[in-house]
């Protein structure tokens, strides 16, 4: 099925492929039109019934670099709410599909773009240290919004999903596979026959060995007590929102992320961040002129 945005191809092995490609755009980024078109090809997919999905990108640098933040800052509160919900129901449904799932990660893999991986059931990334692979929403004085805490925690465990939710670290994909974030790493030209060995075999998703909740729970209130001078309110609140979800389940957590990257899109200090992001992009553009990042060091991609 050929349509802007996704395009699904299903091959000879009966192996369905759902090519992400923003048109015009050098990088994927999740926007409201790229959210219907995935759920359009997850649709599509279902109908077919293929032995297994892969999600890839055409974009030779870009798996998907996470949220069009200039569409997210036009957004009212309500309009903001509406497009975390369907984003969180896209990832679901991709979650939720009877055939093993995997991500190809060829390019940058941040922000929705590693919670759009998380829902995949496994991750082969390329053997390329250039590519970065993480959640940077703290240093936008945001928190992930699309299952990131939940998911993360729960392939890598809260130990290890910890500081990279709050410092927004982003890693190479060797790092990644040390810490379990992706399963297989395979050169370039070898990426889609890397992915199509686990869904013949049904791909399975790892499990993380989950820590006493009592632990948990220390853990956090330690991180917590670590926070409370950050004037940037996004590292506190997304605690707050890997608590919930670890005390009352997925489905708390995704509501918990959803209001908590509602409600902080809202604060100053997250337009400031926001901003100075906007203005680094800007000077990068113009041939890389200096611009101060402030007291928060700020991802060099749209996440």
């Amino acid at each position: 099925m050929e349509t802007p945005f996704a395009n699904v191809a299903v091959n000879d092995q009966n192996i369905a492929t759902i090519w992400l490609d923003m048109p015009g755009k050098s990088a994927n980024t999740l926007s409201p039109a790229m959210f219907a078109a995935i759920d359009r090809a997850l649709e599509t997919v279902q109908k077919q019934s293929p032995a297994g999905v892969i999600v890839a990108s055409r974009k030779p640098h870009s798996f998907v670099a996470g949220a069009d933040l200039y569409e997210l800052a036009k957004m009212d509160r309500q309009q903001l709410d509406r497009f975390m919900a369907i984003g969180q129901a896209v990832f679901n449904r991709l979650e939720a599909m009877v055939m093993p799932t995997v991500a190809v990660i060829a390019g940058d893999c941040l922000g929705g773009g590693l919670e759009l991986a998380l829902a995949c059931r496994a991750r082969i990334a390329a053997n390329d240290q250039t590519i970065r692979i993480g959640v940077p929403e703290a240093t936008l004085g945001l928190v992930p919004g699309w299952g990131g805490t939940v998911r993360l925690v729960r392939t890598i465990g809260l130990r290890a999903a910890l500081p990279l939710l709050l410092t927004g670290r982003m890693i190479p994909p060797q790092e990644a596979l040390a810490l379990g974030l992706v399963d297989e790493l395979a050169g370039p030209e070898e990426l889609l026959d890397a992915a199509t060995r686990p869904l013949k075999s049904g791909a399975v998703r790892k499990s993380t060995a989950r820590m006493p909740l009592s632990d948990s729970i220390a853990m956090l209130e330690a991180a917590g007590d670590a926070q409370m001078q950050n004037e940037n309110p996004a590292p506190l609140r997304l605690l707050q929102v890997v608590r919930e979800g670890l005390e009352n389940g997925p489905l708390a957590g995704l509501d918990a992320e959803r209001r908590a990257l509602v409600e902080l899109a809202q604060s100053s200090v997250t337009r400031e961040l926001i901003n100075r992001f906007f203005l680094r992009q800007a000077a990068k553009k113009a041939g890389g002129a200096k611009v101060p990042a402030g007291p928060d060091k700020l991802p060099q991609s749209s996440s």
